[in-house]
């Protein structure tokens, strides 16, 4: 891990560590796939909903459910609630990440 860049994306640092180049993604890498799953419990269908939260930065664009998200941010003693929106990092980049209070969203 001495030769990670964090100017790079995880997949460019893997692909310097081991030596090799990775096939492009499906659907040629451009864009986000409509069957994305959820960073966090890796389905793309969790009842009914699909992964609709976006992390912001370009490197990362994860996608999370809202209640995976919600969920995972709860238990980090470093997020916050402020008007019905919890804020924290995300699982993948630490980059500021919110989901709206999914408790009433129902």
């Amino acid at each position: 891990l001495s030769g990670w860049d964090r100017a790079r994306t995880p997949r460019e640092n893997l692909e310097a560590a081991m030596g090799l180049k990775f096939p492009p993604n499906e659907g040629g890498g451009e864009g986000r796939d409509d069957r994305e799953e959820c960073a966090i419990c890796y389905a793309h269908s969790l009842e009914g909903v699909t992964p609709e939260i976006v992390c912001d930065n370009p490197k990362c664009a994860k996608s999370f459910h809202p209640s995976c998200l919600y969920n995972w941010l709860r238990a980090l003693p470093t997020a916050r609630l402020s008007f019905n929106t919890l804020f924290g990092s995300c699982t993948y980049c630490c980059e500021p990440i919110a989901v709206p209070n999914v408790s009433t969203l129902q």
